[in-house]
């Protein structure tokens, strides 16, 4: 296929979908919808992923020993904990050291915990930092049953909840990515329909003077992939805007606690999701009236 027939063939579906423009410019907004949804789907996984590794790194479950546990007999405690399946690192907190948290914490209304050295109440402590948050409940009841460890305090509820609740948002937001991408395919299948049924007279005249499928066909292809594009092209600059606020405000927000990931971080991704995307909506949808039509 050389240059001259490429040229021909973008020129032709550019002619269609101008001489459609009502139908075309109803699919280009079918189509940003669609990839809106999407990329807030693709960004919305990708961040939540991000988010739980961050949360994963920081939570902790913290396995308190008995009041007067022996520094010796506290490393064992602490290597026996490290052994736990799913356990990333471990690293003990002496009641000194408990104490001396508890005095950085309240600064300089601390003075309450003045004459505590020699009588200190707070018992020594594993901090225990896990492989992933699912496992974290496994490895708090394993923790709790290794002798002179007097209790554990797990927040797994939470996770869990958290869990839960980005399975449910993403579930709801791929069903609402596939109704889109639905829609997007009919309505771009009945614009290159209307174009088939308009040169239904000259596509017979063309096959009958011994024109190739190939020569019929991809001018057609050409204008459902133009209009992917160009809603591809569009539906992009508009999340990546979003995006842009949207991730100013979270950091904002959330201050060094989490972050999500910066738009540049995720612009090349999402630029290449929303061309192949486009491509293959457009190309996909004007197969369908084509396979119908194009036999005389």
């Amino acid at each position: 296929m050389d240059l001259s027939n490429i040229l021909y063939y973008i020129k032709t579906g550019v002619n269609d979908a101008r001489n459609n423009s009502a139908m075309s410019i109803s699919a280009v907004i079918i189509v940003i919808a669609g990839l809106c949804v999407f990329g807030i789907y693709s960004l919305v996984s990708v961040n939540i992923s991000y988010i739980g590794e961050q949360l994963c790194n920081q939570y902790s479950i913290t396995a308190y020993m008995e009041k007067g546990t022996p520094e010796d007999r506290a490393e064992e405690i602490r290597e026996e904990i490290q052994a736990i399946d799913g356990v990333k690192s471990t690293e003990y907190v002496s009641e000194a050291q408990a104490l001396e948290e508890c005095r950085e914490m309240f600064g300089n209304d601390s003075d309450f915990l003045d004459g505590l050295d020699e009588d200190n109440p707070l018992r020594s402590s594993i901090i225990i930092t896990i492989n992933s948050l699912s496992e974290s409940s496994e490895v708090a009841k394993e923790a709790e049953r290794v002798t002179d460890v007097a209790w554990v305090k797990d927040d797994s509820a939470l996770a869990n909840r958290l869990e839960d609740s980005t399975v449910a948002v993403r579930g709801g937001m791929l069903v609402l990515m596939t109704v889109f991408f639905a829609i997007s395919l009919f309505i771009i299948a009945n614009t290159i329909r209307i174009t088939i049924l308009a040169k239904q007279n000259d596509i017979h005249t063309m096959r009958y003077l011994g024109a190739t499928n190939r020569f019929i066909i991809i001018p057609f292809v050409a204008e459902g992939i133009i209009i992917g594009i160009i809603g591809a092209f569009i539906a992009y600059i508009t999340t990546i805007i979003l995006y842009g606020y949207i991730s100013s405000g979270f950091s904002g927000l959330m201050g060094d606690a989490v972050r999500i990931y910066r738009v540049g971080e995720v612009a090349i991704m999402l630029g290449a999701e929303y061309l192949l995307s486009g491509i293959m909506i457009g190309g996909l949808s004007s197969a369908f009236p084509l396979v119908k039509y194009m036999k005389v």
